[in-house]
Parts: C-alpha cells; structure tokens; sequence
C-alpha cells in the first residue's frame, strides 16, 4: 500500500472528516498482524499513530489517545521521511500528565528491515512522552539520511532526541 502516512495502519491521524483511510482510528490495539511491504510518502512505513496537528500551532496537540501495538510482525517498510518500521507523532496531548499518560505501548514485536529516507528505520518517536518499549525484536533497519542536516550539524542515529523550539 501507498498512502501518505502510515503504510500498513494508522491511528489518530489527522484526516479530513469524511476522508478517514482504512485502518485509522483514535486509540486503540494494534495486534497479531503482519505489516509487510509497505511504503508511506511520509511517515511511518508499517504504522504510524499520531496526533492532530493543533490549530494554533503555539499550542500543543490533543494527542493520539492510549494505543497498544502487540505481537506484531513489522517488516520491509518503506518512509519517504521518518519511521520506516513504527512513527509516533505528538501522541502526548495537551492533556496528558502522569495520572493520566495515555500510554502507548510497543510490546512483542519484530520491528525488521524497515527503511527510512530520514530518521528512524525502526522507530521515530517525537513528542510521545509515555511510551513503553518492551521485549521487541529491531534489526536490521536503517536510514538512507546524510551524514549531516540541513544545517550542516550531524545528523541523528539510533533513538534521536531533540529539545522543541
């Protein structure tokens, strides 16, 4: 499949009303599926779960809802941006505290040669403050990004991390 955001599924994404893709949703379980030989314009290859993009973008978004990605086989995906395996993209919302995270959860999963064009072969995580990451599987991904940014800093490699301007 060939969608502009998450290939195989997508959760919270900010669709038109009217123009939900198959496979999207907010919050909820991912699980027991293969996501094989998938490929996104953008961003998350085999899955992509996301928040809203806020009106103002001054404010934070609403986030994507708790979601759960389970025993999952997530393989040979392709990101034209970041997150060739599994994108998550402002799923803490403005909402969110530690009583009440919203969790997302990876867990059981094969999470295997994944490409991305930027960042995150495996995984791109970018303002998902409670995530757990347990007892997964991740080899053999990569990303074909340069060696340096735009900017001429180096670029990111294995779990990039970044403070919001």
């Amino acid at each position: 499949m060939g969608v502009e955001r998450g290939g195989g599924a997508a959760s919270g994404c900010p669709w038109p009303p009217g123009r939900v893709p198959f496979g999207a949703a907010r919050g909820g379980v991912i699980s027991k599926n293969r996501h094989w030989f998938n490929a996104s314009y953008d961003e998350g290859g085999g899955v992509r779960i996301a928040g809203e993009l806020p009106a103002d973008p001054a404010n934070l978004s609403e986030g994507s809802g708790p979601v759960t990605i389970d025993a999952n086989v997530i393989q040979t995906n392709l990101a034209n941006d970041d997150g060739g395996g599994v994108r998550l993209l402002q799923t803490s919302g403005s909402h969110v505290s530690r009583f009440n995270p919203e969790t997302i959860t990876i867990s059981n999963n094969t999470i295997a040669n994944n490409v991305s064009a930027h960042e995150g072969g495996g995984l791109a995580l970018d303002d998902a403050a409670f995530v757990n990451i347990v007892n997964n599987t991740v080899v053999k991904n990569l990303t074909t990004a340069p060696a340096v940014t735009g900017n001429g800093d180096a670029a990111p490699r294995g779990l990039p991390t970044a403070a919001r301007i």
